[in-house]
């Protein structure tokens, strides 16, 4: 879950979002539309992500 929760903050857009690199054209979007239920998926998995333990690795 901690890896995973990296990849998503490295790939958000300049709006802080993550975008959909297909069109949709049964509802008329471009490639670059933003999803509300992919947003919502990628906060919860972050949140998720940060309320776990943190262990000391070392040096």
């Amino acid at each position: 879950m901690v890896v995973s929760g990296n990849p998503l903050a490295d790939t958000q857009d300049a709006v802080g979002g993550w975008q959909y690199p297909v069109a949709v054209p049964r509802y008329g979007v471009q490639p670059g539309w933003h999803s509300a239920m992919a947003q919502g998926l990628a906060l919860s998995s972050t949140g998720l992500a940060d309320a776990l333990p943190r262990y000391d690795t070392g040096p």
